[in-house]
């Protein structure tokens, strides 16, 4: 199966907020939004929760979040 020509958008760590029961990870990620609206963002880490995974767009008018999810990918050691 090939994978999807889709634009990747590297992450990187914003924040760390440190609760008792967890810590909350603010990380950014910046492109230009091809035509189809679809992006991929990498450099989360393995041991997310992927119930936990929150997604906004900031600073672009008419733009919107319809579909968040984390995949693990597999990686050649």
């Amino acid at each position: 199966m090939k994978a999807e020509a889709v634009p990747r958008w590297a992450s990187t760590l914003d924040s760390v907020v440190v609760y008792a029961q967890g810590a909350l990870c603010r990380r950014l990620a910046r492109g230009t939004v091809p035509r189809d609206g679809r992006v991929r963002v990498t450099g989360l880490p393995r041991s997310a929760d992927p119930g936990s995974l929150r997604v906004r767009v900031v600073g672009a008018g008419g733009l919107r979040v319809t579909e968040a999810r984390a995949v693990a990918e597999a990686e050649s050691p």
